[in-house]
């Protein structure tokens, strides 16, 4: 099986998540995601997220923490994934990839189809004391 490492953006604003629609072009299309993508080689998960979200969609971000990392196998690849928490720092906000974005609550969020990769993740911002667990990792 093959570990593809991603990084990927809990973005957030006040009570709003950032979620971005996967395009007809990309695998998975029409689902649902956290902003980020695949770690190059030589390249580390803040590096990735910082390049990726800049390629993807013009803007800058600070990472504040990180929720527990987690290996999702899908078919024969394992996903690494790696969710950072951030808030918007700059950029022009442009989507370059994606056929959508929106800013939602959890509540809103889960009404979403998410891809399978990213559904732990929804899991575990749903914890009422998130901020008091091992799952986030201040930075």
């Amino acid at each position: 099986m093959r570990n593809v490492p991603v990084a990927c953006a809990v973005l957030r604003d006040g009570p709003l998540y950032l979620a971005v629609q996967r395009s007809p072009e990309m695998r998975d299309p029409g689902l649902w995601e956290f902003p980020g993508g695949k770690v190059e080689p030589g390249e580390n998960v803040f590096d990735c997220l910082h390049r990726e979200l800049q390629e993807e969609l013009g803007i800058d971000v600070h990472i504040r923490g990180a929720l527990r990392a987690q290996a999702v196998p899908l078919g024969e690849r394992r996903i690494l994934l790696y969710p950072l928490l951030c808030t918007l720092s700059g950029g022009r906000f442009e989507l370059k990839e994606h056929s959508d974005a929106r800013w939602l609550t959890l509540p809103e969020l889960v009404q979403l189809p998410f891809c399978e990769a990213d559904l732990d993740i929804l899991e575990v911002l749903h914890h009422p004391l998130l901020e008091e667990t091992r799952w986030w990792l201040p930075l």
